[in-house]
């Protein structure tokens, strides 16, 4: 409670607000944490929504702050620099390839791959080339055997920035999407891959499928 008053009373206080989001984040309120996030990230201070992000370190994945740290990372991941969004973002992408060993050493109360996707593709404006390509090859990977969850990776799919994508990075994504039936996730994937002459192709193909008349 003492450190929701902080951050209504003392907002213009870069330090103060800091600490008192820290404090939430650590007490392991997540949507206390996502509230005061998406009022710094809208109104300021920046400075103390970054300085709270610089908090969450590898002994900070425990079970009270995991998912605080999500949230925390889903509001103002994009405001990191590259080193500190890589960090966090190869962190995360392990959590959502395989979030078993989490699951099994932190014991979580939430739905580990839906709140961590929802945290990377924050971190993805801010990550690094070789980093946006790790994202990639995961969806490549997961996607075309994965369409019955498919929120996931439509949504790091989406968030990806095709223009920052390397070639082959986007081949892999036009090859997954090319591989996926109708549907959300095989659009997604094109248009992100679209860099790719094979998705280009395939998208023409799909639209001139459903152009032509019925029998």
């Amino acid at each position: 409670m003492l450190a929701k008053n902080t951050l209504v009373a003392e907002l213009d206080d870069v330090d103060k607000s800091a600490l008192a989001l820290d404090e939430l984040r650590r007490s392991g309120d997540p949507d206390a944490v996502l509230l005061a996030g998406q009022q710094m990230w809208e109104a300021g201070p920046l400075e103390a929504l970054q300085r709270a992000l610089g908090s969450v370190g590898e002994n900070s994945w425990t079970r009270t702050p995991a998912r605080a740290n999500l949230s925390l990372i889903q509001r103002g991941g994009d405001l990191l620099d590259e080193r500190d969004a890589d960090r966090l973002a190869l962190r995360i992408l392990d959590m959502v390839a395989n979030p078993e060993p989490f699951t099994r050493r932190v014991n979580p109360t939430f739905a580990v791959r839906h709140y961590a996707g929802r945290a990377l593709v924050a971190l993805l404006p801010a990550a690094s080339g070789p980093v946006l390509d790790a994202v990639a090859d995961l969806i490549s990977s997961q996607a075309p055997v994965e369409e019955t969850e498919p929120v996931t990776w439509v949504r790091l799919a989406a968030g990806l920035p095709h223009d920052r994508l390397s070639s082959p990075a986007a081949e892999r994504l036009a090859a997954a999407g090319t591989a996926c039936g109708p549907g959300d996730l095989a659009v997604v994937l094109l248009e992100t891959a679209r860099s790719s002459p094979l998705a280009m192709d395939e998208m023409n193909r799909r639209a001139a499928t459903a152009s032509r008349p019925g029998p």
